[in-house]
C-alpha cells in the first residue's frame, strides 16, 4: 500500500487565514486537556499508529468512534474549529516482516515531502479553488522528492568559509550580492556536494539575502538521485517542481500567467492517470516559456538544485534550457537566482564553467580536520576511560596525516576514520595506527582496490555474484534488496525449477532454500565476502533486512570500472552467475516458496509463524478464491458476495502481477543467453495451473484485455521471441489455429513493446502461417494494424503491414471500421480501403513512409 495525505477537511480559516487551505488553529479539546497551536497557519494532521491485527483502512478506523462509525476529525472538530484543515496520512503500518528505523524514517521523509508540496498551495477565495487544488494535486505525485531528506545534515559549525567573500574565497558570498544568475558547486565524488547543498538551501542567510529588495519570492529545491525514485532521475519532474511553485505563487498575484500555465497544464494531466509519474518534458518546457512572458509584477525565483549528473538524459540539452529559460526570465519580471551542485561532466563543464564556481574539495579542509578530531578524540576518550587498558592519547600528527591523503573526499575520510577508530579501541599503538593509514592507498579508486584485494579470493565469485545482484535490483526498482530476494537469487538458478511448492506433498522452506536459517547464512557470507563494499540494515526480521552498497561511488569504481573486470578476469567463470537468469529465477523461487506475499503483509498475516504453514495457506486461498463462482442470487448477504469478488480480484491482481515479472525477466534472459527459456516457463504455468487450471483465460492474465486466451499468446506478448519459434519448432503451426481466439498476430502490440521484436514476431508468425486477413470482433487483424497506422505512423507499423502484404493482407480490402475503432476515427473511412487512408494521412500532412 502507498502513503497518501488526503485532506478530510478543508476549513474556513480565520483572520488572515480567512478562505485559505492554510487556517489558523487556536485549539483542539482532548478529554480534560488543550492543545494550543502557536502557529496562527497551522494544520491538523492525524497520523495512526501500528497495525499489528491486518484491519482493514486502519488510518481511518484509528479515528473512529466504535460505537457510532463517526469520523470524529471529520464530524466532531470542525464543529468547534471550522477554520482548521484537517488532514489524515495513512501509510503501511503492519508490522508483518519486521520493523526497522529506517523503515518508518523513510515514511516520515515521504509525509515531509507531501507537506512541503501541500504548503505551496495558496490562499484562495474564488471559486475556482478546487481546481487550483486538483491541479497542485495532481501534480503532486510527480514533484516528490524525498530523498532530500536523506542528504546528511552538515557537521556543526561546517561550511562557515561559504560566506567569505574577495578573490581567495569560494564566490559563494559574492554571488549573493550580485546579478549574476548561475553559481556552479562541483567537486570529486564523496566531496560533501549535496550536504553543501542542502545547508545552503536550509540556510536562512542565504534565504534572506537572496530575497532582498523583492516582495514576491518563491524557492524551489530539488536533489537528482539516480538511485532513488523513478521521477527522481527524471528531468521533467524538476520542471513539474517549478510550475507547481509557480502555479502556487501566481494564483493570487499573477492571474493572467496562472490561468496561461492553467490552461496548459490541465489538459495534459487531465489525459494521464494519475499514478503517472513521468510528463513530456518539451510540453512543459513550452509551458514555463509561456508562463514568464505574462508576468506584470517582479518576482524572484531562487534554484537549489543538486545532482545534475544523476539526471538522466542530454546533460546539455536540460542546462541549455534551463540557462535560456533563467535569462530570458530577466527579460520580464522574474529575476532567477539558481545555485547548481554536480560533478564534474564535460557537458556540464561547458556550459556552467562561464559562471561563478567553486571546486569543494578545495575549501573542505578545515571541515574534514573537525570531523577527523572529533571522531578519533571519541575513541581515544572511551579508551582512555576503560579500566586497565593502554594509555590513549591524542595524536595531531596523525589527523594532519589523514588530511593530507583524504584530499578533499569526505567519503574516503569516513571511510578511513571508522577503521583508525576500530584500531583504537583494539588497542593497536600509535606506530600501529600509522602503519594503518599508510596502508590506505589514496583515492577512491585504489581504495576500494585495497579492500577487494583483503578479502579473501574464495569467496570472490560470491563477492562479484552479489553485487552484480545488487545492480541488477537497481535498474528494476529504486528499493535496496530485501534479504529474502537476495537468498532466492544467489542460488543455482535451476533449483528453482526442482525445488516443491508450498501446498505440495513433502515441502519445505529448506528444500526451496528460503528458510530464516539460510538468510542468516547468506547474510553472514555476505557480509565476509562484500566486507566494505555494502551496508546491511537489520530489521526485527531477518526476511526484511535491507542490503545496499555502502556509496553510489562503489558502482562506479568497483562495478563499472576496471576493478571488476580485474577480479573476473582471476575467477572460475562457470561459479558466475547469469544475473538475468539469476533474476528469473529468484521471482520463481519466491512464487512457489511464499505465494502473494505481498498481499499476506497487506493483511497481516503473522511471519513470525511457521513458514510452511503460511504458504499453505496462501496457496489453500488463492486456490478457494480463483475457484470461487458465487452469484448475488445465490447468497442471502450481498456484503458476503462483495466480499468474496473483491477478494478474487485482489488475489487474481496479485498472481497477473508475479506473472508480468517473471514473464519479464524470462524475456531478459532470453536475450541474454540467445535461447529460449522453456523449463521456467512451464514450471510458472504448472504453478499457477495449480490455483486454476483456467488461468490464462482471467482478465488478469492479459492485464486489461478481457478476452480468452493461452500460454503461448501470453508468451508472443511478453517478448519470448525464442520460446514462441522452440513451441512452433515443436509442436507446429497448429497452436496458432484456434477458434474463437484472438488472433496471435494482434498480442505482438504492446504500448512499451520493442519495435524490433514487434517486426521479429510479425514475420515468425506471419512465416507459421499467421492469417492476416483473421476476423476477431468483426475486424480483420489488418484492419487493426491500419488503425494503429493511422493513430501514429511509423517505421514498425508499415513494415508490419508490408509484411502481411507478403503473407495475403490486401490493401484494397474496403475496411469494416465498425465498433471497436468507430469512436477512434476523426472522419469518417467506412468502407475505404487502405489506399484511400494512406492518401488521407498525406494530405494531413502526416509525416510518415512513402511507400
Amino acid at each position: 500500500m502507498s502513503s497518501s495525505l488526503e485532506e478530510i477537511y478543508a476549513g474556513t480559516g480565520k483572520g488572515a487565514s480567512a478562505g485559505s487551505y492554510t487556517p489558523a488553529i487556536e485549539y483542539v479539546e482532548s478529554y480534560s486537556t488543550t492543545t494550543v497551536f502557536t502557529n496562527p497557519e497551522s494544520s491538523l494532521v492525524a497520523i495512526h499508529g501500528l497495525n499489528p491485527t491486518g484491519t482493514k483502512n486502519h488510518a481511518w478506523t484509528t479515528w473512529e468512534d466504535e460505537s457510532s462509525g463517526s469520523l470524529w476529525l471529520r464530524d466532531r472538530i470542525p464543529y468547534k474549529q471550522p477554520e482548521v484543515r484537517i488532514m489524515l496520512y495513512q501509510y503501511n503500518s503492519s508490522p508483518v516482516f519486521g520493523i526497522s528505523q529506517k523503515r518508518f524514517t523513510d515514511e516520515a521523509n515521504h509525509l515531509l515531502e507531501r507537506l512541503y508540496l501541500r504548503r505551496g498551495t495558496s490562499q484562495c477565495t474564488s471559486l475556482s479553488h478546487k481546481d487550483h487544488e486538483w491541479i497542485l494535486q495532481r501534480l503532486e505525485s510527480r514533484c516528490q522528492n524525498p530523498h532530500r531528506y536523506s542528504v546528511t545534515q552538515s557537521h556543526q559549525d561546517a561550511y562557515q568559509w561559504i560566506w567569505e567573500t574577495g578573490s581567495l574565497s569560494a564566490g559563494f558570498g559574492d554571488w549573493l550580492n550580485n546579478k549574476t544568475r548561475f553559481f556552479w558547486i562541483s567537486g570529486k565524488p564523496g566531496a560533501g556536494k549535496s550536504t553543501l547543498m542542502r545547508y545552503l538551501s536550509e540556510s536562512e542567510k542565504a534565504n534572506k539575502l537572496l530575497s532582498e529588495d523583492f516582495d514576491r519570492v518563491i524557492f524551489v529545491q530539488y536533489y537528482f538521485y539516480e538511485l532513488g525514485t523513478v521521477q527522481e532521475s527524471d528531468f521533467g519532474s524538476l520542471l513539474c517542481v517549478i510550475l507547481r511553485q509557480l502555479l502556487s505563487g501566481f494564483f493570487e498575484s499573477e492571474r493572467s500567467a496562472y490561468l496561461k500555465v492553467y490552461s496548459r497544464l490541465k489538459p495534459l494531466l487531465g489525459a494521464l492517470p494519475a499514478s503517472s509519474t513521468v510528463l513530456p518534458v518539451e510540453e512543459l518546457k513550452s509551458i514555463l516559456r509561456e508562463a514568464i512572458t505574462h508576468c506584470k509584477q517582479p518576482w524572484r525565483l531562487v534554484l537549489f538544485i543538486d545532482g545534475l549528473d544523476e539526471c538522466k538524459g542530454d546533460y546539455g540539452d536540460q542546462l541549455d534550457f534551463l540557462i535560456s529559460w533563467v535569462q530570458s526570465g530577466s527579460l520580464f519580471r522574474i529575476s532567477t537566482k539558481a545555485c547548481l551542485a554536480s560533478r564534474h561532466e564535460i557537458e556540464i563543464e561547458l556550459r556552467l564553467s562561464q559562471f561563478p564556481n567553486c571546486k569543494i574539495h578545495n575549501f573542505t579542509s578545515t571541515d574534514i580536520a573537525f570531523y577527523v578530531r572529533s571522531e578519533l578524540v571519541k575513541a581515544w576518550d572511551l579508551m582512555a576511560a576503560q579500566p586497565h587498558s593502554a594509555p590513549a592519547q591524542y595524536d595531531e600528527f596523525l589527523v594532519q596525516e589523514v588530511l593530507t591523503k583524504a584530499e578533499g573526499v569526505f567519503v574516503w575520510v569516513k571511510i578511513v576514520v571508522s577503521q583508525l577508530a576500530q584500531g583504537i579501541e583494539e588497542e593497536q599503538g600509535p606506530d600501529q595506527i600509522l602503519e594503518l593509514l599508510y596502508s590506505f592507498p589514496e583515492g577512491l579508486e585504489n581504495l576500494y582496490q585495497r579492500i577487494i584485494e583483503k578479502i579473501d579470493k574464495k569467496f570472490w565469485p560470491f563477492c562479484i555474484n552479489s553485487l552484480r545482484i545488487l545492480l541488477a535490483r537497481t535498474n528494476f526498482s529504486w528499493q535496496r534488496e530485501r534479504m529474502l530476494n537476495f537468498t532466492a537469487a544467489i542460488q543455482d538458478p535451476a533449483s528453482a525449477i526442482s525445488c516443491k511448492a508450498s501446498h505440495e506433498d513433502g515441502f519445505s522452506t529448506e528444500d526451496g532454500g528460503l528458510s530464516r536459517q539460510r538468510c542468516a547464512q547468506e547474510k553472514r557470507r555476505l557480509l565476509r565476502s562484500c566486507k566494505s563494499l555494502i551496508t546491511i540494515e537489520n530489521s526485527d526480521d531477518i526476511f526484511t533486512d535491507k542490503i545496499n552498497v555502502l556509496h553510489r561511488i562503489v558502482w562506479e569504481y568497483v562495478i563499472n570500472g576496471a576493478i571488476l573486470e580485474r577480479m573476473l578476469e582471476k575467477v572460475d567463470k562457470s561459479a558466475l552467475l547469469k544475473i538475468h537468469e539469476s533474476s528469473m529465477a529468484m521471482r520463481l523461487r519466491l512464487l512457489k516458496i511464499y505465494p502473494s506475499l505481498d498481499l499476506a503483509l497487506d493483511r497481516g498475516y503473522n511471519m513470525e509463524v511457521d513458514e510452511t504453514e503460511i504458504s499453505s495457506h496462501c496457496w489453500r486461498l488463492t486456490s478457494e478464491i480463483m475457484k470461487e463462482d458465487i452469484q448475488l442470487d445465490e447468497v442471502q448477504s450481498e456484503d458476503v458476495c462483495l466480499q468474496s469478488l473483491q477478494r478474487r480480484h485482489a488475489q487474481a491482481w496479485e498472481i497477473g502481477y508475479e506473472f508480468s515479472v517473471i514473464m519479464n525477466r524470462i524475456a531478459l534472459a532470453e536475450k541474454d543467453t540467445g535461447c529460449a527459456q522453456t523449463p521456467y516457463v512451464e514450471e510458472l504455468d504448472r504453478v499457477l495451473s495449480t490455483c486454476d487450471p483456467n488461468w490464462t483465460s482471467t482478465p488478469f492474465a492479459g492485464s486489461d484485455w478481457q478476452w480468452s486466451t493461452d500460454l503461448l499468446s501470453l508468451a508472443i506478448r511478453e517478448e519470448l521471441f525464442y520460446y514462441v519459434d522452440q513451441q512452433l519448432r515443436l509442436k507446429g503451426t497448429g497452436i496458432l489455429h484456434r477458434s474463437q481466439r484472438r488472433p496471435p498476430l494482434l498480442y505482438i502490440y504492446t504500448e512499451s513493446g520493442s519495435n524490433q521484436y514487434m517486426i521479429r514476431m510479425a514475420h515468425l508468425l506471419l512465416q507459421n502461417g499467421a492469417n492476416p486477413l483473421e476476423i476477431y470482433d468483426s475486424q480483420t487483424v489488418w484492419s487493426f494494424f491500419v488503425f494503429r497506422f493511422f493513430l501514429g505512423p511509423s517505421n514498425v507499423h508499415s513494415t508490419i503491414l508490408k509484411l502481411m502484404l507478403e503473407y495475403g493482407a490486401d490493401a484494397t480490402q474496403r475496411l469494416n471500421l465498425a465498433t471497436p475503432f468507430s469512436n477512434f476515427w476523426g472522419q469518417s473511412y467506412q468502407g475505404l480501403t487502405t489506399f484511400h487512408i494512406i492518401l488521407d494521412l498525406r494530405g494531413g500532412k502526416h509525416e510518415s513512409e512513402k511507400d
